[in-house]
């Protein structure tokens, strides 16, 4: 389910990668950073966090999906420190994922 709405900034701490589309690099870096999201504990071992509700952000796009971009996979927090990530206010593209095998990760 696809969902746009407007969202007011918030902080978010986790893992990234750099990462890019080109020659199915994106295929192999992104399942590999949740593998190690879940098998290292992150969400746990993140303080001040405003919930248990796990981000997956796709940013700082070099050009266009064509090109070199970074995944961002994490939780909010309350506090500003160890941010990774400020969002600005305007309107994103959020997907509802309800849940997903944990083979399949």
């Amino acid at each position: 389910m696809m969902i746009t709405e407007p969202i007011e900034e918030f902080y978010v701490v986790g893992l990234s990668v750099r990462t890019t589309n080109e020659n199915n690099q994106a295929a192999r870096d992104i399942p590999e950073l949740w593998s190690r999201f879940f098998s290292e504990n992150v969400l746990a071992g993140i303080p001040n966090r405003s919930g248990d509700a796990v981000y997956s952000l796709y940013t700082e796009y070099e050009l266009d999906f064509t090109k070199p971009y970074t995944c961002i996979i994490g939780c909010r927090v309350n506090s500003i420190a160890d941010i990774l990530l400020i969002l600005p206010l305007p309107k994103y593209l959020r997907e509802v994922l309800q849940s997903l095998p944990q083979k399949e990760i």
